[in-house]
C-alpha cells in the first residue's frame, strides 16, 4: 500500500468530519504528502497554507466545476424536461463561474452588499437575537441548533428579501433541498427533483419581490442588488434570481453551521471567552476570523485544472478535481503557532476561512457580524453555558461542516 493510500480517508463519511477525525487525518496529509490524490474523494488535496492560498489566486484552477456529475441519475435526454431550472441557474451561480462574467457579478454584487447596508441591519439583528433568546429555559437541555442557529439567519436573510415570517420553514426547506443536490456527487433524482421544485418556489416568491422593489425601493439588500449598476450594467432578471439563490442558501446554511461550531468552541473555552467578551464591536468582528478558523465550518472549496498546475513540486494534470483544503490550512504549523488551540490574541495572517482570492466571499461581514452580536447576547445574558452533548453528530456535508443537534443548559 502506498503512502498516499495509508493516509486517506473518506470526507462523505461524517464520522470523519468529527472534530479528533478530521484535523488529525488533514494533519497527517499536510505534514507527510501536502500535495496528494485522494482515491477516497477522487481528486487532489491542497492542504498547506501557502499552496491552498496560492489555489485561490490560480486562474488555470477553475470554479466552473463539473455540473454534469451532480445530474447523472437522470438521463442526459430527460433533463431539460425534469429539471429545467437547476440546468439553467446552477451553472450561472456567481459562485460557479470565472473570468470575466464572474468579476462583472461580483462588482455589482458587492456595491450592494456595503458596510453601510450590513450597518443598517443591526438593530433589526439585534431584535432577533432578543427575542430568540427571551424564550430559552433556563436548567433544562435544549437543542442550540433548532432554537437559535438555524433561526437566527433565517430571520436575517429572510428580511433581507422581504419575506414574510411565514416563509422560514420553507426557506430552511430550500437550503435542505439544494445543499443536498449539490453537496454530493450523483445524488438520486429525488433529491434533485426536490431541489428543482425548491427553485421554482423561490423564483416564483422572489420574483415578485424583485418586481416590487423596482416600484417601492425600500432600505434592504434586495432592493440595492436591483438598482446596483456600474456605468450603464446592471443585473439581468436571470442574474437577480440567481444571485438571490446563492445568498439565501449560502447565506442561511454556512452561518447556521459556525454558529452551532462557534458556541460549543466558545462554551468550551472559558479563558478565550472572556477575553472576546471584553471586546468592542470592530474588535469582535476581527475575533470572527479566529472562531472560525479554529471551528473549520468552511472545510474545503472544489476547483477543476484548466491547465497543468503545480503545487510543493507536484505537477497536477489538466481536468483534475482540485481540493482547496481550508480546513487543514487554518491548522498548518508553520503559519499559525499553536494551531490547535483557540487564541483570540494570536498575530498571524487572515485565515483561509472566507476563500481569499477572485472568490472571496461577499457576505462576510454580514455573516461576523450575526455571530458576533449573537455571541455577546448570549454569554452575557446566562453565566453558565453547558455543552450537554460531548460527541454531537455532524451532517453529511464536508464542505461546510456544521452539526445535526447540540444540547445545551444554561443558567442565569
Amino acid at each position: 500500500m502506498s503512502e498516499a493510500n495509508e493516509l486517506d480517508f473518506t470526507f462523505a463519511d461524517p464520522n470523519n468530519l468529527k472534530d479528533k477525525a478530521f484535523f488529525e487525518g488533514l494533519g497527517k496529509i499536510r505534514e507527510n504528502s501536502p500535495v496528494m490524490f485522494s482515491e477516497a474523494q477522487g481528486g487532489w488535496l491542497l492542504t498547506s497554507f501557502e499552496d491552498v492560498k496560492a489555489g485561490f489566486n490560480d486562474r488555470n484552477l477553475s470554479a466552473v466545476r463539473l455540473h454534469v456529475a451532480q445530474f447523472m441519475s437522470i438521463p442526459e435526454e430527460d433533463r431539460a424536461e425534469k429539471i429545467p431550472n437547476l440546468l439553467k441557474f446552477i451553472p450561472q451561480w456567481i459562485i460557479n463561474v470565472d473570468g470575466d462574467l464572474h468579476m462583472r457579478l461580483r462588482k455589482l454584487v458587492l456595491k450592494a452588499f456595503s458596510r453601510k447596508v450590513v450597518q443598517a441591519l443591526r438593530p433589526q439583528i439585534q431584535a432577533y437575537v432578543d427575542d430568540l433568546l427571551e424564550g430559552l429555559p433556563e436548567d433544562e437541555e435544549f437543542d442550540f441548533i433548532e432554537r437559535i442557529a438555524f433561526p437566527l439567519p433565517a430571520m436575517v436573510i429572510a428580511s433581507l428579501f422581504g419575506l414574510p415570517k411565514e416563509y422560514l420553514p420553507k426557506l430552511n426547506q430550500w437550503a435542505i433541498n439544494l445543499t443536498t443536490a449539490l453537496a454530493s456527487m450523483g445524488p438520486p433524482e429525488s433529491v434533485l427533483l426536490a431541489a428543482e421544485q425548491s427553485l421554482i418556489e423561490m423564483n416564483e416568491i422572489i420574483g415578485v419581490q424583485i418586481a416590487d422593489r423596482r416600484e417601492n425601493p425600500k432600505e434592504d439588500l434586495l432592493t440595492a442588488l436591483v438598482f446596483a449598476r456600474d456605468e450603464n450594467d446592471s443585473l439581468s432578471e436571470e442574474e437577480l434570481l440567481g444571485i438571490s439563490h446563492v445568498l439565501l442558501i449560502a447565506g442561511h446554511d454556512t452561518t447556521a453551521n459556525s454558529l452551532g461550531l462557534g458556541v460549543k468552541a466558545l462554551a468550551e473555552n472559558s479563558e478565550q471567552r472572556s477575553f472576546y467578551m471584553k471586546s468592542d464591536d470592530e474588535q469582535g468582528m476581527q475575533h470572527m476570523h479566529e472562531l472560525l478558523r479554529y471551528v473549520a465550518m468552511a472545510s474545503t472549496q472544489i476547483r477543476i485544472s484548466l491547465a497543468p498546475v503545480e503545487y510543493s513540486g507536484v505537477t497536477i494534470p489538466p481536468g483534475q478535481v482540485v481540493f482547496l483544503m481550508i480546513a487543514a490550512a487554518n491548522r498548518d504549523g508553520s503559519v499559525f503557532e499553536n494551531p490547535d488551540a483557540l487564541d483570540f490574541n494570536r498575530e498571524a495572517p487572515m485565515s483561509m476561512t472566507f476563500a481569499p482570492g477572485f472568490h472571496h466571499c461577499v457576505g462576510h461581514v454580514l455573516a461576523r457580524t450575526e455571530l458576533d452580536m449573537l455571541f455577546k447576547a448570549f454569554f452575557a445574558k446566562f453565566s453558565s453555558v453547558e455543552i450537554v452533548d460531548s460527541g454531537p453528530a455532524y451532517t453529511p456535508n464536508y464542505a461546510f461542516r456544521g452539526l445535526e443537534k447540540l444540547a445545551v443548559k444554561v443558567r442565569k
